[in-house]
């Protein structure tokens, strides 16, 4: 049957149910793509290797311990923007996003209001 393909990259805003089924739905940013490798040490997030260029975040993310995680076909690798008050992949039970876990991509910020405006 017909199936319809979704790409979704790095630094998309997307819509999708709890991984861990809380039957709520979250909206995080994109981080990591199937097969990256996503390491955070320090409080700093690096993608291959490469530390990411994260013109979006406001503050410095409090140092944790070290995490890696190298993602599947179809998997994805999410946190939030407010990364000291985010509850995201990186505590979640499942920490990969799967694909057609997916409900879509946020393409308009209406707060704060001094960032509202298409994303």
């Amino acid at each position: 049957g017909f199936r319809f393909l979704r790409h979704f990259k790095r630094g998309d805003i997307v819509i999708f149910k709890d991984p861990d089924q809380g039957g709520y739905y979250l909206i995080k940013r994109i981080i990591g793509t199937p097969g990256d490798t996503v390491t955070i040490r320090d409080g700093i997030v690096s993608v291959n290797g490469t530390v990411l260029d994260e013109p979006y975040i406001k503050e410095l993310m409090f140092a944790e311990a070290p995490f890696s995680i190298t993602l599947p076909e179809d998997g994805y690798f999410v946190m939030g923007d407010n990364r000291n008050d985010s509850y995201d992949a990186r505590f979640w039970e499942n920490k990969v996003l799967y694909g057609k876990k997916i409900a879509g991509i946020a393409k308009f910020r209406y707060w704060p209001l001094n960032s509202a405006g298409t994303i």
